[in-house]
C-alpha cells in the first residue's frame, strides 16, 4: 500500500532498522536523469521511475549510504536538507527480522562506489558479464537488493540478480508498505 503522508517539513520521518529509503531526485543532475531515462526505457511507470536513489536504514536511524567513493554512514537530514521526496519502504511480511537486514546493510560499509559503477549499471547485461569489464562496486540499488538477498527475501520481490535491480523495481507495494514524504508543502 502507498500512503502520501504529505511534507516532512511538518513531521518527523519515523525510521526503523531494515528499511529501504528511496529518493526521488531524477530532475536534479546528470546522475539521476540518465537513471531515469533508463528506468523509463525498461518499462518502469512514471511513478517508480522518479525515485532514484536508494539507501538502508541501520542502528539508530543512520543510513548506509552508497556514495562515491564507498558506501558509507550518513543521516536523512543531508537529504531533507537537499529537498529531496522520500519514499520509506517496509517489508509487509518479513522473513527476518529486521534488525537482520539492518546488519546485512552494515556489512557493505566500506564497499567500492563512484560515478563509473553508473556505466555498469547502463551497460547491457551480456556485455557486463565479460571479464574485462568487471568493475569493481555497487551501485545504491544494487547494495539494497543484496541486503535483501542476504535475507533470503530478493526472491520475493524480483527474479533478478542484485547487479540487475533498478531503484524502480523496489518500488513494489505488493512486497513492501511504501510511505512517501514531499520536500515541499504542496
Amino acid at each position: 500500500m502507498i500512503k502520501f503522508r504529505g511534507s516532512y517539513q511538518d513531521q518527523k520521518i519515523p525510521l526503523k532498522r531494515g528499511q529501504i529509503l528511496l529518493f526521488d531526485g531524477h530532475d536534479r543532475h546528470w546522475t539521476g536523469k540518465i537513471i531515469h531515462w533508463l528506468q523509463k526505457r525498461r518499462g518502469f511507470s512514471e511513478q517508480a521511475a522518479r525515485w532514484i536513489h536508494v539507501c538502508g536504514v541501520c542502528t539508530d536511524g543512520y543510513l548506509v549510504d552508497p556514495k562515491p567513493p564507498a558506501i558509507s554512514f550518513n543521516t536523512i537530514q543531508s537529504y531533507m536538507r537537499g529537498g529531496y521526496d522520500i519514499a520509506v519502504l517496509t517489508v509487509k511480511n518479513p522473513l527476518v527480522c529486521d534488525t537482520s537486514r539492518a546488519l546485512a546493510f552494515e556489512s557493505m560499509l566500506g564497499h567500492a562506489y563512484g560515478k563509473i559503477d553508473l556505466l555498469w549499471f547502463i551497460l547491457p547485461r551480456w556485455l557486463r558479464r565479460l571479464g574485462s569489464l568487471n568493475m569493481p562496486g555497487e551501485f545504491c540499488s544494487e547494495m539494497a537488493a543484496t541486503a535483501l538477498k542476504k535475507t533470503n527475501e530478493l526472491f520475493y520481490l524480483t527474479d533478478k540478480n542484485p547487479d540487475q535491480v533498478f531503484p524502480a523495481d523496489l518500488f513494489n507495494e505488493d512486497f513492501f508498505d511504501i510511505d512517501i514524504y514531499s520536500a515541499s508543502e504542496e
